[in-house]
C-alpha cells in the first residue's frame, strides 16, 4: 500500500506542520491531531521532502498530554491480543455499515474492563485523492476499564467518543484487508504505538 504526503522541510512558524524522524518512523505533527506513518521511502526535491509510504495510519483525535492508560495497556496486552487484533481487522475490514460495528475485542465483560479500549468500524470504505482505499477504525474506551484513567476519561467524554481513528488500507471498494498488512504489520504500526504511548 503506497501513498505520498508532502512536508514542507523550510522553517515554520508555530501551528504548522513538523516533521520529526526517529528510527524508521516518521510523527507528522498538526495542530489538533498526529499521524504516525511508516517510512518507505524517500525523495528529496528542494525544500519539500516526499514520503512514500505503506500501511497503517494512525490518526490522533485527543492531544497527546491527554493520553491515558500507557502503563495499563503494557501491562495487559499479550501476543495473544495483537494475534485475534489482527484476525478481527483482516475478517471484518469488508463488514457491512448497520447493525454491530464491533471489530477488537469481542463483545465480552472481562476482556472489555481488563483491557479498557475497544476498536469499532467507522464508515465504509472510500478512496483518496491518490486512488487508495482504507477503512476507518475508531478506538474508544469502555467505562468500566479496570484503569482508573482510562474509565474516568470514558466516563467524562462518553464511551462513544473517539480517541483516535485507524485508517486501515484495503483493496478496491473495500473488498477486503489489502495484502501489504499482515499480522507483522498490525503488531508494529498499531500496537506499539498504543503502548507506547498510551490511548
Amino acid at each position: 500500500m503506497r501513498t505520498k504526503v508532502a512536508v514542507d522541510l523550510a522553517p515554520r512558524t508555530p501551528g504548522q506542520a513538523t516533521c520529526i524522524g526517529f528510527g524508521t518512523w516518521y510523527c507528522i505533527k498538526m495542530p489538533t491531531r498526529m499521524f504516525d506513518i511508516p517510512r518507505h521511502e524517500n525523495h528529496l526535491t528542494g525544500s519539500k521532502q516526499t514520503y512514500t509510504m505503506v500501511g497503517i495510519i494512525i490518526q490522533r483525535v485527543a492531544e497527546a498530554a491527554k493520553f491515558v492508560g500507557k502503563t495499563s495497556l503494557k501491562k495487559n496486552w499479550t501476543p495473544d491480543h495483537s494475534k485475534t487484533l489482527y484476525q478481527a481487522i483482516r475478517t471484518g475490514v469488508s463488514s457491512p455499515v448497520g447493525g454491530s460495528t464491533r471489530c477488537w475485542p469481542k463483545k465480552s465483560g472481562s476482556l472489555d474492563k481488563k483491557i479498557g479500549i475497544r476498536f469499532d468500524w467507522g464508515d465504509p470504505a472510500f478512496k483518496d485523492a491518490y486512488g487508495f482505499w482504507w477503512r476507518i477504525l475508531n478506538l474508544q474506551l469502555n467505562a468500566n476499564a479496570e484503569q482508573e484513567a482510562i474509565r474516568k476519561t470514558a466516563q467524562k467524554d462518553g464511551t462513544h467518543a473517539v480517541r483516535a481513528k485507524i485508517w486501515i488500507p484495503t483493496t478496491t471498494n473495500g473488498g477486503a484487508l489489502h495484502p501489504d498488512v499482515g499480522e507483522a504489520e498490525v503488531q508494529d504500526q498499531l500496537v506499539v504505538d498504543l503502548l507506547k504511548h498510551g490511548v
